[in-house]
């Protein structure tokens, strides 16, 4: 029977693919499995009819994952394993894989894009905010508020997506799942503290406590090399945890760390 494409949600790196593969080449009746993360897709093939509700079932039984409904783009073909397979050590074709998979993440060109407009449009609103006459402790609040804002927000389209991911990187959500799920509230407030210019020193330092932390994770994954997606704008944009991410992080606990000292200077 010809392929069947599905939406497929809660996928953040190889890993994922590879458990979600494994567990709907197990249903009977599928011959071939493609999972893709970057495009949150799967291809399914089979020799006869099989039950959505039973495909669901599988990828739900792998993990935090969530079949949807057949859509009509397929995934990247290539990495396919059919049953019976066994994964391939030929070094010609891991390098072909290690090509595709390059091909696959210049993908996230759109998502590097999508967050330097986002963050030009918050530093532009930032000091427009604060003319005529603006401070640079004005502007670093209005920043960090806008940040903290934007970035909620993404969370908050799929707060269950975003929490399977950030767990798989942070310190605290990856001992503590709840901590995936209140990280976005927290940014909420911190959003609203910075705007207002709600209770400043411990702002900060709450601010600088977290972004710390959550740097440290971003560290600790790039030294291990996981492939995984970052979750810093949720599930919406393709972004690949990377050097950017710990910007980020680093960045806006010095900025933190800044007005915090700032506050006491004055």
């Amino acid at each position: 029977m010809p392929p069947t494409t599905y939406s497929l949600t809660g996928m953040h790196c190889s890993g994922c693919e590879t458990k979600i593969r494994a567990a709907l080449l197990a249903v009977p009746g599928v011959t071939a499995a493609n999972p893709h993360a970057p495009s949150e897709t799967v291809g399914i093939e089979t020799d006869r009819p099989v039950d959505h509700a039973a495909l669901a079932a599988a990828v739900a039984k792998a993990g935090d994952y969530e079949l949807g409904e057949p859509v009509s783009a397929p995934p990247r073909e290539s990495g396919t394993l059919e049953r019976g397979d066994e994964p391939h050590t030929d070094p010609n074709r891991r390098a072909a894989d290690g090509m595709s998979d390059t091909v696959a993440g210049s993908g996230s060109a759109k998502g590097y894009r999508a967050l330097a407009v986002l963050v030009a449009y918050i530093a532009g609103a930032s000091l427009l905010a604060e003319l005529p006459r603006p401070t640079l402790e004005g502007v670093m609040a209005n920043f960090m508020g806008g940040f903290f804002l934007a970035f909620s927000f993404f969370k908050f389209l799929d707060l269950k997506g975003f929490a399977s991911g950030f767990a798989r990187y942070d310190l605290i959500a990856g001992a503590w799942k709840p901590w995936a799920y209140l990280y976005a509230f927290v940014e909420l407030l911190l959003g609203i503290a910075y705007v207002t210019r709600f209770w400043p020193a411990p702002t900060h330092v709450v601010t600088l406590v977290v972004m710390t932390v959550g740097a440290a994770g971003v560290i600790r994954s790039l030294l291990r090399k996981d492939r995984i997606k970052c979750a810093c704008l949720g599930t919406v944009i393709d972004l690949p945890l990377g050097t950017v991410t710990l910007i980020e992080d680093i960045g806006m606990a010095l900025m933190a760390a800044a007005m915090l000292t700032l506050a006491w200077s004055a």
